[in-house]
């Protein structure tokens, strides 16, 4: 087997113990220990299925049980237990993926966690007491030297606990030292958590997983946010296979009713449903906000060399520079670039992409270490505390993986344009020092929200532009449904959580998933409002279900008779459905509360049309022409409802009046049809040549004739001759070619 066909396997186990369908996956389990051939695997297998097999045994000769509930479910959990480890043992010999040739790499590399406790502890005293070293020692290049060898041991701590399989009690103790450890750096503890999400996504362990769900109240707020990203995507993954176990479920019920926990997790899932829009915010940035900027700075450069000279006072300046913004798109544009950034789209993807080619990221670990001025990669840029750069690295839209890059970048600068960018901010000491005030004093809130969202977005560069990031399976992809998972029935299992993440999915065009909150909504309110109900409808409209969509708008108008909105919903329900006599009701409803609207009496024309009532439509038409003059689009349909009573005379007055104001190939091919009927053969020909060179692709001109046919005979043509006349037509396109 290779590695897909392990997975796929492993995948359809999982799915056979969440249906309950327990016989079937011991069936493919068997093809996996083929492939491993590990007796005490085999073993383990036919131990399970014994037990199985006894608890069928008793539940058909009606042995009362009241354990039996607590013994499946710890028999479901096993067997999960042990598909985990034979794909693991399996992947782990054959997979060519980039995470099981680090975890054969890393396979013999044993680690002494109580020397690396003093190698830590080491460093953070040589840390505090750096000052005072290098006054008294000059010990910098000893500085240094500590800090590779302390970027070093993280990063082996975090190759170590993303590649490990099983926790044994030394490393449990390590974990919970280092993230209760106040003198322990953020550095360290939020590489732990990452690794700790990134080896759960890889596969399930219940361990890993209830470590992860006790730090939820961590008091670092970027360690607090790693662990509820981390646990946000991990539930998502697994989301049926969590049910299972009774410790997950007791811990996350130990966290109900806890607001705090609510919010910030309500935030992190919203900061993970946008990453859905990135794609889009980049391309509209892509394609039409920097090109609109790109447009026009040669124009701003060639006016401030045409005004060069023309200034006496050379501080003032010059007011065509401002003209020229003002009466361009430009503005527009940055100031649809500032609401996006407000609103926290993901807007610097593409502008930092080209700047993680650097050898820094290059290791892992570094797409998921929090941004740190004293990193050996950057920290020759942060000497100076109040460099310009210590502002930039503050700006709350800019992950940490972006900051790496920017300051990347500026050591590849040669030396004196460095230096002339470092000492820029010189002259605005001041305005420095008010921007870091500003930043510390964010409330809790905004804090952990910053957090979430840098967070989120280093997630999506890593998925996306880490060279091997086709290797891992994109968690990000996976939130749509976070409604169905543990999270909602304990946690945000609050109205108000519910709400905002419904209305979160609505506003991005997400309705399958939001429909599915506002449904829960439906069933919790008892006082269901207009608005709910409409939204719902809303959302069976846009998913195509126009039968449900049309029950929740006609339910929201029993409650709220009269709106406009809901009357104009129901009416195009009704209408695409086939029931025109009701959508007529609705528009005429509609009709009363805007007399004279253009698009309400179409409306009610096309559904007299649509029920051949083709007086009644007229008598709308003429009314719609006498409002909004000649009508292009209404003269058509007028052409149509005289073609249809017969009255040919009329309909060729109107079809000609319509070619004289715009014409398209459809009003060819309509007057083609009146010469046709009234059996002048040579017009129509004209008519239809002229119709079929004005259409891109002649297929789409002959299935209109075709789908027409049957108004042409009801007009008294032969049909033998639309056979004759169609080739007539051919022939001349024929030669026209």
């Amino acid at each position: 087997m290779n590695a897909r066909e392990i997975i796929q396997v492993h995948r359809q186990i999982c799915d056979c113990l969440q249906d309950k369908r327990i016989f079937d996956a011991f069936i493919l389990m068997k093809s996996l220990l083929k492939e491993l051939q590990e007796w005490w695997a085999i073993s383990q297998k036919e131990n399970l299925e014994t037990v199985y097999k006894q608890l069928l045994t008793y539940y058909i000769d009606g042995v009362e049980d009241s354990e039996r509930q607590h013994f499946y479910r710890d028999l479901q959990v096993n067997i999960y237990t042990l598909a985990d480890k034979l794909k693991e043992l399996l992947l782990f010999k054959s997979s060519p993926s980039f995470e099981y040739i680090q975890k054969r790499y890393f396979l013999d590399k044993n680690i002494d966690f109580k020397n690396v406790i003093f190698e830590l502890e080491t460093y953070y005293s040589n840390l505090s007491l750096g000052d005072l070293l290098q006054e008294s020692l000059n010990v910098e290049g000893k500085q240094k030297e500590f800090a590779l060898q302390y970027e070093s041991t993280v990063q082996m701590l975090f190759f170590h606990f993303w590649l490990s399989d099983e926790w044994t009690q030394t490393e449990k103790d390590f974990l919970e030292r280092c993230l209760e450890e106040n003198d322990f750096d953020v550095v360290l503890k939020s590489l732990l958590i990452s690794a700790i999400m990134l080896s759960l996504l890889r596969t399930f362990d219940v361990a890993k997983f209830s470590f992860l769900l006790s730090q939820m109240l961590h008091d670092n707020p970027c360690v607090r946010q790693r662990v509820l990203v981390g646990i946000v995507l991990v539930c998502c993954r697994y989301r049926a296979r969590l049910t299972a176990y009774k410790s997950v479920v007791e811990q996350l019920a130990s966290y109900e009713g806890n607001r705090q926990v609510a919010n910030e997790m309500e935030s992190v899932i919203i900061q993970l449903i946008r990453t859905f829009e990135t794609e889009t915010v980049t391309k509209r940035i892509k394609e039409d906000i920097l090109p609109e900027i790109q447009r026009l700075s040669p124009l701003i450069q060639k006016k401030m060399e045409e005004s060069g000279d023309k200034s006496e006072d050379f501080d003032e300046k010059n007011p065509e520079w401002q003209n020229l913004l003002e009466d361009s798109t430009l503005s527009d544009k940055f100031q649809q670039f500032g609401e996006m950034q407000m609103d926290g789209a993901d807007v610097y993807v593409s502008t930092f992409a080209a700047l993680k080619n650097f050898p820094f990221f290059n290791d892992i670990s570094n797409w998921f270490i929090p941004f740190d001025i004293t990193h050996t990669a950057i920290a020759d840029l942060f000497v100076n505390k109040k460099s310009i750069l210590s502002v930039f690295i503050k700006n709350p839209y800019l992950c940490d993986s972006d900051k790496y890059s920017f300051c990347l970048s500026i050591l590849q600068m040669p030396t004196n344009q460095r230096e002339m960018v470092l000492k820029a901010s010189n002259a605005e000491a001041e305005q420095i020092d008010e921007l870091m005030k500003d930043e510390n004093d964010l409330s809790n809130e905004a804090e952990a929200k910053r957090f979430s969202n840098q967070y989120v977005q280093d997630l999506y560069r890593f998925y996306t532009l880490y060279p091997k990031h086709a290797d891992f399976e994109n968690p990000l992809k996976e939130i749509t449904n976070i409604d169905k998972t543990l999270l909602f029935d304990f946690i945000l299992n609050g109205k108000e959580s519910k709400q905002h993440i419904a209305e979160f999915y609505f506003s991005k065009d997400l309705y399958e998933e939001a429909l599915s909150l506002f449904q829960e909504l439906l069933l919790e309110d008892k006082n269901v409002s207009n608005s709910l109900l409409q939204k719902v409808g809303y959302c069976y409209q846009r998913i195509g279900n126009l039968q449900l969509a049309l029950k929740f708008y006609q339910d929201a108008e029993l409650i709220e008779s009269g709106n406009r909105w809901t009357l104009r919903h129901c009416a195009y329900c009704c209408r695409r459905l086939g029931m025109f006599e009701q959508a007529l009701t609705y528009y005429q409803n509609l009709e009363k509360l805007l007399p004279d609207n253009i698009s309400v009496l179409t409306n009610m024309a096309m559904c007299f049309l649509q029920q051949e009532n083709y007086k009644e439509a007229l008598s709308i038409y003429f009314k719609i022409i006498y409002i909004s003059s000649d009508n292009p689009k209404i003269l058509r349909q007028m052409t149509w409802c005289y073609f249809m009573m017969e009255d040919l005379v009329l309909a060729r007055k109107y079809c000609n009046k319509v070619i004289n104001i715009h014409p398209i190939n459809t009003d060819y091919l309509n007057l083609g049809h009146i010469f046709f009927a009234e059996k002048n053969a040579k017009k129509a020909v004209e008519c239809y040549v002229k119709g079929l060179t004005m259409t891109d692709k002649q297929s789409d001109f002959w299935n209109l004739f075709e789908d027409d046919i049957k108004y042409l005979l009801k007009n008294g043509v032969q049909k033998e001759a639309i056979s004759m006349i169609i080739d007539a037509v051919k022939y001349q396109t024929d030669t026209l070619e």
